[in-house]
Parts: structure tokens; C-alpha cells; sequence
């Protein structure tokens, strides 16, 4: 059986039985909590809002992702960092499950800011793994193992036996995915020496699990099935029943590679029947499909029919094309003797029929042709639209420009070269000595006024910093500039910026955080903003928010206005893609722009 798909059946059963087990421990009423809300202080609130969202976790993610927001949101009004960075941390994990990975790893960055910085190193191993599964997921299993030896280093160093033993074996799961076994083995043996010395058994469990999968892997069947049924004991002590089905299953399948298929239908027999009793549904119809394989073995095809039936009718949809092909596959295994002469009858029908099919399956095909052509050119039209969009905001946007800097000039540099030759006229008529001095030194102040004025004017066209220090410099430069006004609190984040980026990507990105913080300072009404920018490998992440006033994106999208389009045209040219969060009547205002393939 091939790795991947042991791995991923693994990872699947696993995943069903904690999801589950945790409905089942979380199936108290949440409505206790709710109405402990209103009564509550801030900080309360925070802590009642954080329980909910684990409450919903394993039962609605979106609403456990929006009571995590929450907390976030009170965290900061009333500066708790510590509950702040564990709400960051469980948002994350919602989005995550949600499959918004980029917006996981920005709350993640962030929760494990705060717990670096603060020493905190048991939660930070614990967020460190999460990282590590999420890019283990996304991105690659080298960068996953990297983020994995942190937290085993982390974990150490704050004496946390079950993060120790969490990043051994999540290091061993990479090296059994690249086929290391004997990597695996030392990593999952470790984990388990770890777990048995603190008592964990649930833990020890599943490090035996790994230990039997990898040994049946190399082929080592009968030491796999030891540690098999040391499991299971483990299990049976636990009154664990779901775990225990889990494990006959793992042991079943073992003995179907070792083509023993009477003694693995034997082991999902009483997998089945632990199924059955604790209503594990989707673990039940794994079984089945089990069942069905080690009759099929045996060219059973009858029960293996039967058994493939019960599968399918506990699927979600049972009527998906592969397997609907399943069963007729083994529906024609079963029937092969019988349907032998129909079809030699029918054989000669479908020949007739072959003319037919051919006309229409030429038809159908050039219907298919003039549609492809059809919408090509819609969607040239479209993009020509959108071009030409483009170039009439881009147009609109440097005549803007154009106009303020002729302002400017005017209005500035202007008035203060008249004022400076209205000196020098004078200073020419003057003989009192005194009087001359006055007029040296007030001439000397206009010349410090036009160079602040040229030096304003030359940030707004293109800040220096910039061009020197790069994004990160300009950026904070900005933010500063405005912070010293003393009306707003700006605040800048970066993480993974051990190198410049191009030119042409700082610039489109400066210009995009200038245009968006503009818009808050102009409509939100907001008193603080956090501008994050995160780099992980090729890949960046700029997120803005702000607790201003929210507002209807769709209103925004749909403008005629020229900022939301220089936004658009910038975040394309990089390609780049942009979103905006945000509703009516509600506070704050998330902006996430994401680069690929820098």
C-alpha cells in the first residue's frame, strides 16, 4: 500500500476521532456562558468569549472564530497583551480550520510574538508546532521540520514534557512521509519514552500506533502487531471505545497488506461493532469500505458488493460518479458468469448505436469549440475594460499628483521666494547696521522654511528613506510622521524581512499602505492602526487594521472613486490579490493583501 495513502488515512481517522471525542466533551450548553456575559467586566468578557470560542471549535468554526474575534478586539480597548495573544492564538487556529491560512499565520505571528518576547517558551513550543503543521500543510515538510526542532528547543528549555514529546513525534510524521523510517522509528521512540515516564497514556497511544504503521511499512509485520495490541490495552484500560475501534481497524489493515484478509475482516469486525455502539458514523463507513476490500481479496464479490453498498450509503452525496463506478465494478465482477450472454446480445446493439454516438460526440464537440471561442473573447473584452480602467485611474492619479505638487510649489516655495526678494530689496536700500542684521536673520529663517517646504514636498513625491533603507524604513518613517501629530497611534510589525525586495514591489506596496492609511485617516474616525507586514520564503502578507468605523466593501468595490483603483492596479502589477473585511455599524477594519512568488 502506497505511503501517502497510508499516511492520509491515518491522519483522517485520527483527525474523526479527536474532532468528536471533542463535541462529545464539549456538549455542555453553551448558554450558561452567554448569559455570564452581560453581567461581566471587560476582562471577564475576554476570558467568557475565549471558552466560547473552544466551545465552538468542534461544533461551528465560523462562530468560534468570531467570539476569538471578539476577545481580540476587548483585548486591545483595554491593553490585556496577555489574553490578547491568546486570542490571536485561537482565531488563528479557527481560520486555520476554516482554510484561511494566511490569515492563521498573521494571528499565529503575532500570539507568538508576545510569548517569545515574554519568555513564555511552553506556549510558544505549542504555537511553533501549530506553525509547523500549517506550513506542513501548505508549504513545505523541510520548513514544517525547521519550526519543529524550534519548538522541541523551546520546549526543553521550559521543562514542558508533553510539547517535548508533541515535537518529537510531529518530526517523526515528516520523516515517515519522506520514507526515513529508521528516522521516524527514533523520533517516535523517544516521544514514547517520554510519555511513558509522565504517565501519558493517550499520548503513549498514539506513538504506538506510529511505531506499528512504520514497522508494517518496512515489512516488519510481526513486531508491528506487538505493539499493536499494546495499544489496544492501553485503549481498553482508557475505556477508550472509540480509540480501541480505531486501533482493531490499524491492525486490520496491517494484516490485509500481509494478504491475510480472514484475519483482517476478523479485526474490522470489532472495530465495526465499537463503531456501531458508539455512533461513529464516519469511522463506520471506513470499515465498511475495509470489509468490502478484504472480501474482494478472496473474489467475494457478492459480500464484497454488499459491504461496498453500506459504504456508499452512509457518504454524503451517493451518487458521485467513482463511486457509483465501484459499484458496478464489483456488480459486474459478481454477476460476470451471468451477464456473459446479454452482453454478446447487447454487443451488437451498442455497434448500431455507434454511428449515433459518434454524430453526437462530434456535435457536442464543436458546440464545446464555439463556447471556448465564445467566452475567450468575453474574456478579452473584459480584461481590455479592465485595462483600459486601469490606465484611466493611473491617467487620473498622476494628474492629482501633478496638481498638488504645482500647489504646493505655489503655495509654499512661492510665497516664501517673494517674501525672501522683498528682503533682498530692502537689505539693498538699508544703511543701519542693526536693521540689516535683523533683516540677515529673518531672510536666514525664510531660507530654513523653503528647505523644510523642499524636503516635504520630496517625501511626498518620493520618501528618501525609501530608497535608502528599503520598505520596512519607509514605512515606519510614514507611520511616524503621523504618530507626531498625537491625533492617531500607528504601530508597525515585521516579521521574516532579512532582505530587501525589488525596487518595483517596495515602491507598489509603500504606495498602497500611504492610499489605504489616507482613507482611515480621512472616513474611519479610528485612534489606532497595526500595520503588519509578515515574509515566510517567497510569500508576503500586509495586513492593516484599525478600529474605526466599519463600513459596506461592496460600496467600495463598485465606486467610481480613483484610490480603491491606484490600490487594485499597484497589489496586480506584483501580482498580488487583495480582500477588505469590514461591516456597517460594527467597529474595525481589516485589510489583507498577499504576494506570491516574490
Amino acid at each position: 500500500m502506497d505511503i501517502i495513502v497510508i499516511l492520509l488515512k491515518k491522519t483522517a481517522i485520527i483527525f474523526l476521532l479527536i474532532f468528536l471525542n471533542g463535541v462529545r466533551l464539549n456538549a455542555a450548553s453553551s448558554d450558561s456562558l452567554l448569559s455570564a456575559l452581560e453581567a461581566a467586566d471587560d476582562s471577564t468578557k475576554i476570558h467568557l468569549h475565549l471558552k466560547l470560542a473552544q466551545h465552538y471549535r468542534d461544533i461551528d468554526l465560523k462562530i468560534g472564530r468570531e467570539h476569538a474575534d471578539l476577545a481580540r478586539q476587548l483585548a486591545i480597548t483595554i491593553k490585556d497583551s496577555v489574553q490578547l495573544a491568546d486570542a490571536e492564538f485561537l482565531f488563528g487556529l479557527q481560520s486555520f480550520l476554516l482554510g484561511d491560512a494566511g490569515i492563521a499565520l498573521a494571528a499565529y505571528q503575532k500570539s507568538l510574538d508576545f510569548y517569545l518576547r515574554n519568555k513564555m517558551n511552553g506556549k510558544a513550543a505549542l504555537l511553533l508546532n501549530e506553525i509547523g503543521t500549517l506550513t506542513k500543510k501548505h508549504r513545505d515538510p523541510k520548513e514544517a521540520l525547521a519550526y519543529f526542532a524550534q519548538a522541541l528547543k523551546l520546549s526543553k528549555a521550559a521543562n514542558d514534557t508533553i510539547q517535548i514529546s508533541n515535537s518529537l513525534n510531529n518530526s517523526g510524521i515528516v520523516f515517515e512521509f519522506w520514507k526515513q523510517y529508521d528516522k521516524a522509528l527514533e523520533y517516535y521512540l523517544a516521544s514514547a519514552s517520554l510519555n511513558e515516564k509522565i504517565t501519558n497514556w493517550e499520548g503513549l497511544t498514539y506513538n504506538y500506533d506510529n511505531l506499528a504503521t512504520v514497522y508494517s511499512l518496512q515489512g516488519k509485520f510481526d513486531k508491528a502487531k506487538i505493539i499493536f495490541l499494546k495499544a489496544i490495552e492501553l485503549r481498553k484500560a482508557s475505556n477508550d471505545m472509540r480509540g480501541l475501534g480505531v486501533l482493531y481497524n490499524n491492525l486490520g489493515e496491517m494484516e490485509l497488506m500481509r494478504h491475510h484478509p480472514g484475519i483482517a475482516r476478523d479485526h474490522f469486525f470489532n472495530a465495526l461493532e465499537l463503531a456501531v455502539k458508539t455512533k461513529f458514523h464516519d469511522f463506520r463507513k471506513h470499515i465498511y469500505a475495509m470489509i468490502s476490500d478484504s472480501y474482494k481479496e478472496q473474489y467475494d464479490y457478492k459480500n464484497a458488493l454488499h459491504y461496498q453498498i453500506l459504504h456508499v450509503q452512509l457518504k454524503d452525496s451517493l451518487f458521485t460518479e467513482q463511486r457509483s463506478k465501484q459499484i458496478l465494478e464489483l456488480e459486474s465482477q459478481y454477476n460476470s458468469e451471468k451477464q456473459k450472454q446479454q452482453i454478446e446480445l447487447q454487443n451488437a446493439q451498442i455497434q448500431r448505436n455507434y454511428t449515433l454516438i459518434a454524430s453526437l460526440a462530434m456535435l457536442l464537440l464543436f458546440s464545446f469549440i464555439l463556447l471556448i471561442i465564445y467566452r475567450s473573447q468575453q474574456r478579452r473584452k473584459q480584461e481590455l475594460v479592465m485595462q483600459e480602467t486601469q490606465i484611466s485611474a493611473t491617467i487620473a492619479s498622476q494628474e492629482k499628483e501633478r496638481i498638488r505638487i504645482a500647489q504646493d510649489l505655489h503655495d509654499g516655495l512661492g510665497q516664501l521666494i517673494s517674501a525672501q526678494r522683498l528682503t533682498i530689496h530692502i537689505l539693498e536700500a538699508e544703511k543701519d547696521g542693526v536693521k540689516i542684521r535683523e533683516l540677515v536673520q529673518k531672510s536666514d529663517k525664510v531660507l530654513d522654511e523653503m528647505h523644510e517646504e523642499i524636503r516635504n514636498i520630496s517625501f511626498n513625491i518620493m520618501p528618501t528613506v525609501l530608497i535608502k533603507n528599503g520598505l520596512i524604513g519607509g514605512v515606519c518613517e510614514f507611520c511616524e510622521r503621523i504618530n507626531q501629530i498625537g491625533k492617531i497611534q500607528i504601530v508597525v510589525h515585521e516579521f521574516g524581512f532579512d532582505s530587501r525586495l525589488h525596487e518595483t514591489t517596495e515602491i507598489s506596496l509603500y504606495r498602497v499602505i500611504q492610499e489605504w492609511i489616507n482613507n482611515i485617516l480621512k472616513y474611519a474616525n479610528a485612534k489606532k492602526i497595526e500595520v503588519q507586514l509578515t515574509r515566510a520564503g517567497r510569500d508576503l502578507t500586509l495586513t492593516i487594521e484599525d478600529d474605526g468605523n466599519g463600513f459596506d466593501p461592496a460600496a467600495m468595490y463598485n465606486s467610481n472613486g480613483n484610490g480603491w483603483k491606484n490600490i487594485q492596479t499597484r497589489i496586480r502589477s506584483i501580482h498580488g490579490t487583495v480582500d477588505v473585511d469590514s461591516r456597517p455599524n460594527f467597529t474595525g477594519t481589516t485589510f489583507i493583501a498577499n504576494v506570491e512568488n516574490l
